[in-house]
């Protein structure tokens, strides 16, 4: 027993030793595939949905012109979550005889 304060204080040495992992907090979803669907499906239904193809455009151009400068022979194409086909359409285009 000690004194603090002029009051008693009696001393407990307690020890306590972990004999798991603590529990992991919730961690963040990044690729949830249930909230992307929703994001998307509120964007197509905005009024102004398509206000800003023109950069979508731009950028599958940009893309197209890249894979164009690609020297080898390419017999199989994939234009995986690219919207409307914004690639695609310019890869449409070319001749490839």
């Amino acid at each position: 027993m000690k004194r603090f304060c002029g009051e008693k204080v009696f001393l407990v040495s307690c020890r306590a030793f972990a004999t798991r992992a603590p529990p992991k907090p919730n961690q963040l979803n990044v690729f949830d595939r249930q909230a992307k669907l929703l994001q998307r499906e509120r964007s197509a239904m905005l009024p102004d949905s398509g206000v800003f193809d023109y950069i979508r455009e731009e950028v599958g151009f940009n893309l197209f012109d890249r894979v164009m400068d690609i020297k080898r022979d390419l017999s199989v194409v994939l234009d995986l979550g690219c919207g409307k086909g914004h690639v695609m359409k310019h890869l449409h285009s070319v001749s490839w005889a």
